[in-house]
């Protein structure tokens, strides 16, 4: 997959996670030379509903502006696979930031309530 092209847009760079409703890869946007990240529905077969519900998170999510909610850029289809390209935020999981160092209870209620805010505004939607 590294390298693939996806709709003649985006060139896979890895692998950023995987769950039961789909794959997201990082990507280089090639005409805008961007990262973003690319939330690719798992290959098998779909059923309408989730492919129903999969276009629902894009819409609802690019209907958003807020400091912890992705900026949604495109909805796509690509081999017959639904995806949507995403601002692309780097850094660490609160998991992995937990096993590398103690957090300070401040700062820990810091990042929760950045969490919960943009939680709340997904809810609102």
């Amino acid at each position: 997959m590294i390298g693939t092209v996806i709709d003649g847009s985006y060139r896979i760079d890895r692998v950023i996670g995987e769950g039961g409703f789909g794959v997201v890869y990082e990507c280089t946007e090639l005409e805008l030379r961007r990262t973003v990240a690319i939330k690719v529905l798992r290959p098998g077969p779909m059923s309408e509903r989730e492919i129903a519900q999969f276009s629902a998170e894009g819409q609802n999510l690019a209907s958003l502006n807020h400091p912890n909610v992705v900026h949604i850029y495109r909805l796509g289809n690509w081999e017959g696979r639904p995806y949507i390209a995403m601002e692309f935020v780097g850094g660490i999981t609160l998991r992995q930031l937990m096993s590398r160092e103690r957090i300070e209870v401040r700062r820990l209620l810091e990042v929760m309530m950045q969490v919960a805010a943009g939680l709340a505004a997904i809810h609102g939607v």
